[in-house]
């Protein structure tokens, strides 16, 4: 995720995502690294403000989910 300032809000319960099907080769580096979201900006665009809410990532390797800790 690059994006700032953004909510993702499931259902409890309800909402969840899994990796398509026939992505083991993906472009995307966190994909490839197995997590299912990951929210780290890019180089010089640090992304702050980001909210997952109520939402289960399955069936991603490693982690459903990685993010920078925060600096200060």
């Amino acid at each position: 995720m690059t994006v700032p300032d953004l909510t993702i809000r499931g259902v409890a319960g309800e909402s969840v995502i899994v990796p398509a099907a026939g992505r083991a080769g993906a472009s995307n580096l966190c994909a490839r690294a197995g997590h299912g979201i990951c929210v780290m900006g890019r180089e010089g665009h640090r992304v702050s403000g980001v909210h997952i809410e109520a939402l289960t990532v399955a069936g991603s390797p490693r982690t459903g989910s990685r993010a920078p800790k925060p600096t200060a």
